[in-house]
């Protein structure tokens, strides 16, 4: 397994990022690894469901905010609005299912699950698939907010 952290707050990816992650998820490839990213900030998901994904945790004064666009919203990754390199850095994640098992955010002080449509290429020929993502609330709330995922 490889756990690969990216730093996109401010809704960007570098391009040293992008140069990394290509190296990265090429070598997963070769060596028939697994890869999980952890990032600060959660990407679209271009499934027109999650247009008003609801959260998984209301029980707290803390959660303002009931739903979120993760389909197409301006305020995440994927949208129009990205750069060149942040784009790429995007296409190249949703490209790549076969090597990313998952993706795990922040930021939005909730939590939620979504599932990404991506892709990936096996003789020549593009498999639609999905890569979870979960975002995850912070520690801080309600005497320690946790969650647990149990891989197996």
């Amino acid at each position: 397994l490889m756990l690969i952290g990216l730093n996109n707050c401010h809704r960007r990816y570098t391009e040293y990022q992008r140069e990394r992650l290509e190296r990265d998820i090429q070598a997963a490839r070769e060596q028939g690894i697994k890869i999980i990213i952890a990032q600060h900030e959660m990407i679209n998901t271009g499934r027109e469901e999650d247009a008003r994904l609801p959260s998984m945790y209301m029980n707290s004064e803390w959660c303002y905010k009931s739903a979120y666009n993760f389909y197409n919203g301006n305020d995440k990754i994927g949208a129009q609005r990205d750069n060149e390199c942040t784009h790429a850095v995007y296409e190249l994640i949703c490209s790549s299912a076969d090597v990313i098992s998952a993706i795990f955010a922040g930021h939005w002080h909730n939590a939620a699950y979504s599932e990404i449509n991506a892709s990936y290429l096996k003789d020549g020929e593009a498999i639609k698939a999905v890569i979870p993502q979960y975002v995850v609330a912070s520690a801080a709330y309600d005497d320690g907010f946790m969650t647990v995922l149990t891989v197996k």
